[in-house]
């Protein structure tokens, strides 16, 4: 337990943000207290917030760059990316119900039979794409 410096209260350890410059590894305000004062600055003057932000992410470029690298390589995303891509590849009826549906329709207000019709026509404008190439 720990109390934090803004409401008070005590809390656990998992309330606090992790910190490597504090002594106990935790910040001193509890997240829900950090988050408050970041959304309240935030209202106040978002120009500067987002002014920082750009700041901030042209500094450290090569930083982001190894997280995302770190990110597209896990293998949770890997599971992900590798599912998709073979609903798109053998053209899933979950996968051409979305093309069909788009924003505008259910994917269950969908016809069968008007799926299995699209699946076909992706599949020779997908061949036709094969032999141009």
């Amino acid at each position: 337990m720990k109390a934090c410096i803004h409401c008070h209260r005590d809390l656990p350890a998992e309330a606090f943000r992790k910190s490597s410059r504090m002594v106990g590894g935790r910040e001193n305000g509890c997240k829900e207290c950090h988050n408050a004062r970041r959304r309240a600055r935030y209202s106040d003057a978002p120009d500067r917030t987002l002014e920082c932000n750009r700041d901030w992410r042209s500094r450290n470029t090569d930083r982001l760059r190894e997280y995302a690298q770190q990110w597209r390589s896990s293998s949770k995303t890997n599971k992900r990316t590798e599912k998709r891509r073979a609903e798109i590849a053998g053209l899933a009826d979950t996968y051409v119900r979305q093309l069909l549906a788009g924003e505008r329709l259910k994917h269950s207000d969908i016809p069968q039979s008007l799926v299995d019709a699209y699946r076909e026509l992706i599949k020779i404008k997908r061949f036709i794409n094969a032999k141009r190439q």
